[in-house]
């Protein structure tokens, strides 16, 4: 029986897990295809043109990825690829440090194929930054 003293797990989906990595993977091989398929449309909505096309190419070698934390590592999150979007980029407002914090926490915790999509759709005229 229970007592107050049992540790209980509960299976987070977090995006460090090998088949979140590989879903993640696969959905920026496949967008990046797409996006590079489509640039001659895509690229007129763009604010930074020649970044758009040059960001395609690093997701699709591997170097970035469309969403997660930025640029800059996180020591406190799983460890994932420098992206070209955050989760905070969904908000058309400006966030403070403790709402980005939390949406990044949110984002790890919980990751799914889908929230990506989201985010990338949402910002799709801010793939060139």
């Amino acid at each position: 029986i229970d007592t107050a003293g049992d540790l209980y797990v509960i299976d987070i989906n977090n995006v460090g897990k090998p088949e979140n990595r590989r879903k993640k993977r696969l959905f920026d091989l496949a967008s990046s295809g797409l996006m590079l398929l489509f640039s001659p449309l895509l690229i007129l909505i763009q604010k930074n043109k020649l970044n758009f096309i040059s960001n395609c190419f690093r997701v699709l070698l591997g170097i970035y990825s469309w969403v997660g934390y930025g640029k800059a590592p996180r020591k406190d999150l799983p460890a994932i690829k420098p992206s070209v979007l955050t989760p905070a980029d969904v908000s058309k407002i400006e966030l403070q440090a403790d709402k980005i914090n939390l949406l990044f926490l949110s984002y790890s915790k919980d990751y799914s194929v889908e929230k990506d999509i989201k985010i990338v759709f949402s910002s799709i005229k801010s793939l060139g930054n």
